[in-house]
């Protein structure tokens, strides 16, 4: 058996920024969000679902889109249920399927975090979206400005 590849100066440079960049965002994110009443994985979960018209997806679909695992999701959205912000029921065009539907409430609760979220976006993208071109991971620290610590 052969010597593990190891990633490079510049790519172990660009998955450290990266990691860190990740957690930091979603942690903050978070943070913010729960002030506005809303996690980040359930505002993750709403936004795909509003997507939709109506905004409604079967479950297959919806883990597809977020990429997440069927137990991740299926934990998410009893807790999501419990508070009210979606709801799941059989699908009338397949009774094996299962749907997902944004309630009023998620909706009220989604309206509110937008602010947050465009924010956000605005943010980012002014400071980082437009300068990644430089080279793997040169410019994510600079995305971490402001950022409190994970």
């Amino acid at each position: 058996m052969g010597s593990p590849r190891w990633l490079t100066d510049d790519q172990q440079r660009a998955w450290r920024a990266f990691s860190v960049m990740q957690l930091r965002l979603t942690s903050a994110l978070d943070r913010e969000l729960r002030a506005n009443g809303l996690s980040y994985p359930e505002y993750v979960v709403l936004a795909a679902l509003t997507e939709h018209d109506p905004p409604r997806l079967g479950m297959s679909a919806l883990r597809e889109v977020l990429g997440w695992e069927r137990s991740r999701l299926s934990h998410q959205l009893t807790r999501m249920e419990r508070r009210g912000l979606v709801a799941r029921s059989v699908d009338p065009d397949d009774a094996r399927r299962t749907t997902v539907e944004v309630t009023a409430s998620g909706m009220t609760v989604l309206r509110a975090a937008a602010p947050v979220m465009s924010r956000w976006y605005a943010g980012w993208s002014s400071t980082g979206c437009r300068r990644t071109s430089s080279g793997p991971g040169r410019d994510l620290p600079e995305l971490l400005d402001g950022l409190p610590p994970g």
